[in-house]
């Protein structure tokens, strides 16, 4: 999976270098991706469980082998934002700006790439490669809408996040239920509750 998540960083950086083919390089490759390791577990004997598990996620299926894994993915990732966050800051709002001043923008936007893919790797067995994305958009959505600076922004989605993270897991264990459905449920009512507050603000 993590050989697959580097690929695939590697394919979007070097195939969705103009903005307007970015979109339909990531949708491509989700899908291609997706069918793939459908394809791949179909030779398993344990077709159904391992569908299930990568679709949905299983918290409590994680081994603690895997965990240590996940850790450091989540320290190596958090390391390296902060290590490029300026740069990659300048070269996302001001990319002419950022390149006069002598940031790599691929280079940076391919580094970013590649945090996003190891992060994506570590949490796909806890969440589910189909209700990750979840995680990916809506705090960060939801703290732009409530803050306009950066730095309180990423502070604040990284709340948001982890405060899913914890409540879906909480219910997942309570409810015997997918931890990916409530991922997605959580997610959804911390943007609507960030969009409701952005709006009677603008009042």
């Amino acid at each position: 999976m993590g050989l697959a998540a580097l690929l695939s960083a590697v394919g979007i950086s070097l195939l969705g270098r103009k903005k307007r083919r970015r979109d339909a390089v990531i949708a491509l490759m989700l899908v291609f991706l997706l069918a793939s390791g459908a394809f791949l577990l179909s030779l398993s004997d344990d077709y159904t469980n391992q569908v299930y598990a990568l679709l949905f996620g299983q918290v409590l299926a994680v081994a603690d082998s895997d965990l240590a894994v996940m850790t450091g993915l989540a320290m190596l990732g958090v390391l390296i934002v902060a290590i490029i966050a300026r740069p990659l800051l300048l070269s996302s709002v001001t990319p002419e700006l950022a390149k006069a001043r002598g940031v790599h923008n691929q280079l940076v936007e391919f580094v970013f790439t590649l945090v996003i893919a190891a992060v994506t790797t570590a949490s796909v067995p806890v969440v589910g490669a189909m209700l990750l994305f979840s995680l990916l958009v809506a705090p960060p959505a939801a703290a732009c809408l409530l803050c306009s600076r950066p730095l309180r922004a990423g502070i604040l989605s990284c709340a948001f996040s982890l405060l899913c993270i914890w409540v879906s897991i909480a219910l997942s264990v309570m409810t015997d239920m997918p931890v990916g459905f409530f991922v997605a449920l959580s997610c959804t009512c911390v943007y609507g509750a960030a969009k409701i507050i952005a709006m009677i603000r603008a009042r």
